[in-house]
């Protein structure tokens, strides 16, 4: 019997699902030894193929772009795109249940999405983004097991934007950055955020004291701060960037990202973090004719600002 070792990865709006066939043992589940095959198979370099799975498309959301994907813990959902609709994939079914549109933010793209838990409440909270000339700043919260919408205060929101990044604290949503407005293809970045508070549905300024804020900027939490570096919408009014800024809201202050050794300026790159470090790669920048992309990039370790 061969066994599956499925593997779901989110990044800003794609999931990657990958199955490793490997060799199996008997229906029992244990090889010739009398081993769990899984532990008999420990060592990757016994694994035979690896391939990609076809998702059904049966009940999916319509095509579409710049929409957020998130993981639930057992269900990825899918919403915006210049859509207010949206779908739930479960990947044990290989099945789609399409997302209630009552109460749901009017239709956006290049809005944010977070998945957050506090109490025993567990829901996706969307916010900002832009359909058209038209930028939002407000925003809904998703509960996937009611099926239903709630909208979430917009007194003492940041100003509209699109383009931004918000994280997760455990207690906190926090939008840092983005475009508050276009005037011939020359972007106007921010660098006010606020803090929202889900429990409370209230939200607090973030201080703009030596604030970093760009377009399409990495955002991670480190579970002190957020760290956020380079972006940038490029053009001959605006550019890429390799700096940055760390963001401690239990103080409300901002303190510098180092340069030493940092990756290129480039927007449209990867950023994950790994409990220590955040790493980024890939990306591109565009000299005016040609873009250029990358395959390099660095790993910064905020607790020795390295």
């Amino acid at each position: 019997m061969k066994r599956q070792l499925g593997v779901g990865i989110g990044f800003g709006g794609l999931l990657l699902l990958m199955f490793l066939a490997g060799c199996g043992g008997n229906d029992s589940g244990l090889d010739s030894s009398g081993q769990n095959g899984m532990d008999a198979d420990r060592n990757f370099a016994t694994v035979t193929h690896n391939y990609w799975k076809y998702m059904t498309v049966t009940g999916a959301p319509t095509p579409r772009s710049s929409h957020n994907a998130i993981w639930t813990g057992t269900e990825m959902l899918v919403w915006g795109g210049g859509a207010n609709t949206g779908g739930k994939y479960d990947p044990q079914a290989d099945a789609w249940t399409p997302m209630a549109t009552a109460n749901a933010p009017l239709a956006r793209g290049n809005n944010s999405a977070v998945w957050v838990t506090y109490g025993s409440t567990a829901e996706m909270i969307v916010w900002g983004g832009a359909s058209g000339s038209t930028y939002y700043n407000d925003g809904g919260k998703y509960d996937p097991v009611s099926n239903s919408w709630t909208a979430i205060s917009t007194a003492n929101a940041p100003v509209a934007r699109f383009d931004h990044s918000a994280v997760w604290t455990g207690t906190e949503m926090i939008v840092l950055g983005g475009i508050t407005h276009m005037s011939l293809n020359c972007p106007t970045y921010t660098a006010e955020g606020g803090r929202y508070d889900p429990a409370l549905d209230s939200w607090t300024p973030t201080s703009t004291v030596s604030a970093y804020g760009k377009a399409n900027m990495a955002g991670v939490w480190t579970g002190a701060e957020v760290v956020v570096w380079g972006g940038g919408l490029g053009g001959v009014c605006s550019g890429y960037y390799n700096n940055g800024g760390r963001y401690n809201p239990g103080l409300d202050s901002w303190g510098s990202v180092s340069m030493t050794n940092a990756p290129s300026i480039r927007t449209g790159f990867s950023t994950v973090w790994t409990g220590k470090e955040m790493i980024v790669w890939g990306g591109y920048y565009n000299d005016g004719y040609t873009s250029h992309y990358y395959n390099n990039g660095a790993r910064y370790n905020p607790s020795i600002d390295h």
